[in-house]
């Protein structure tokens, strides 16, 4: 059903480009502030960068209605078992990766009132790729994560299943 909530509409956006990985965020986020400016009254735009994990949970306590993550994705090993998982490119304070796996991500969501996160990031809504000896797991994907993990109000998430290119990030 429909959700009410009062205005202003909060959108958090995390911009998280980590050491050696080559990404400039500037012209998507430019897009973004652009869109929302003859809508400034009603939309309050709170910016995260770095996108730490700390830095990302006190923005998560001002009570977003909507998280944009910019930045990058994917599927690696991440963590001890060394087991493929999707996973979006967070920043450690000095600047280098610091990936947060699909589980991590949604568990941030608990408690929040978010309800659309969106994913402008490579395979950020990819299942685990079919690799031996590793079999297809459908909901393994960050985007599928938040949406069918039970455990926060994140009703919708736009996430791309593929590579996204810079450019097609900034027109999306």
């Amino acid at each position: 059903g429909a959700v009410s909530l009062d205005l202003p509409l909060c959108i958090t956006v995390v911009v998280s480009t980590p050491n050696l990985l080559g990404f400039d965020a500037e012209k998507e986020l430019d897009v973004i502030k652009t869109a929302l400016e003859s809508v400034s009254d009603r939309v309050r735009l709170d910016i995260v960068r770095p996108a730490t994990r700390e830095a990302f949970r006190k923005s998560l306590a001002k009570g977003p209605h909507v998280v944009h993550f910019i930045g990058h994705g994917g599927f690696d090993a991440v963590g001890e078992e060394g087991t493929p998982v999707g996973y979006l490119a967070f920043m450690k304070d000095n600047g280098d990766l610091d990936p947060v796996d699909a589980e991590q991500f949604e568990a941030f969501f608990s408690g929040t009132n978010v309800r659309l996160v969106v994913l402008t990031a490579c395979a950020s809504a990819a299942p685990m790729p079919p690799q031996s000896p590793y079999p297809l797991t459908a909901m393994d994907g960050v985007a599928q994560r938040l949406v069918g993990g039970g455990g926060s109000a994140v009703s919708a998430v736009v996430a791309m299943q593929f590579d996204l290119e810079q450019n097609a990030a900034v027109a999306f």
